[in-house]
């Protein structure tokens, strides 16, 4: 077997998939101790020491999803541009995508301000493009090739996924002060409640959120439409 583009980018497409969800799972499952009031408060901190670093992997998990998802599927024929226009969307993928890739790395790392912003625009605008690439490709208007409406729905179902990652960080805000509260030692009955309320709600779309990457993935596999 010859190894070809297609090969590396299936591979890499795989792996992303998999790094997202799991450690998406892993994250979930960590916090759990972060939030049990029966730990001490140092093993506590150690939790969110650990979840902390793991959380990093979805997140750039799924910024790399877009420009190998496109290339993918341009390796494949699935996207109905022409041969500039289709060159054009990649290269602008690939760049636009590796300087929000470094966003995501410096805004993890404590950078806040404007880039902060361009984060949330650039979420949005990803999301929404996806969202309206898909819903026009199932009316033959969208860049999804005739044949391959599978990969409008799994278009779909991953913007979905997106606009789930926005509702987290909604809700995280005041997740986030109840937790540095607590972790500074400065938790109060009060602050622990709000902690459990602000998980409970997160919770229900966290599982939406994972329902659409295993739909988007199941979709792709199945290339059901």
């Amino acid at each position: 077997m010859m190894l070809t583009p297609h090969i590396f980018l299936l591979f890499a497409h795989l792996l992303l998939f998999v790094y997202w969800l799991g450690s998406d799972i892993g994250v979930f499952y960590g916090i759990r101790y972060v939030l049990d009031p029966s730990r001490s408060l140092e093993a506590r901190r150690t939790a969110m020491a650990i979840v902390h670093w793991i959380d990093l992997l979805p997140r750039l998990c799924l910024v790399l999803m877009v420009p190998v998802g496109l290339s993918l599927a341009a390796n494949l024929g699935l996207l109905d541009l022409g041969g500039a226009s289709l060159d054009i969307l990649l290269a602008l993928a690939w760049i636009l995508g590796l300087l929000w890739l470094l966003a995501v790395v410096r805004l993890y790392g404590g950078v806040t301000g404007w880039l902060v912003k361009l984060d949330w625009v650039v979420r949005l605008s990803v999301a929404s493009g996806f969202l309206l690439a898909g819903a026009a490709s199932f009316v033959g208007v969208g860049p999804v090739a005739q044949g391959a409406s599978w990969l409008a729905l799994k278009m779909i179902f991953f913007a979905c996924a997106i606009f789930c990652g926005i509702g987290l960080r909604l809700l995280g805000k005041p997740f986030g002060r109840a937790l540095t509260a607590i972790l500074d030692g400065r938790g109060t009955d009060e602050t622990e409640a709000q902690l459990g309320e602000a998980m409970r709600q997160s919770k229900r779309i966290v599982l939406l959120l994972w329902a659409f990457v295993l739909a988007a993935a199941f979709v792709g596999v199945a290339k059901i439409g």
